[in-house]
C-alpha cells in the first residue's frame, strides 16, 4: 500500500516488483473503497505560537481580572 499511496507506483509496477497480482488488486480496491472515510474527518487543529490571533490578549474563560 505504501508503494501505491506514498511512492505513486502504478498497479502494473507493483506487480512487476514481485507482489502477487491478486493481493495488489485487493489492496488497491480496499484503498479506493475506504477513500470516503478520509473526507469525513474533522478539519485539523491550527497549531501556532498564538492560537487566538494577534488581537486577542485576554483569556476566553475563567475569572480573569484586568
Amino acid at each position: 500500500m505504501a508503494l501505491y499511496l506514498d511512492e505513486n507506483w502504478t498497479p502494473a509496477e507493483i506487480k512487476a516488483a514481485g507482489f502477487a497480482a491478486a493481493t495488489v488488486d485487493w489492496v488497491i480496491k480496499a484503498v479506493h473503497r475506504s477513500e470516503f472515510k478520509r473526507r469525513q474527518t474533522a478539519p485539523g487543529l491550527r497549531v501556532t505560537t498564538n492560537p487566538l490571533g494577534p488581537k486577542r490578549r485576554l483569556p476566553v474563560a475563567g475569572k480573569f481580572q484586568v
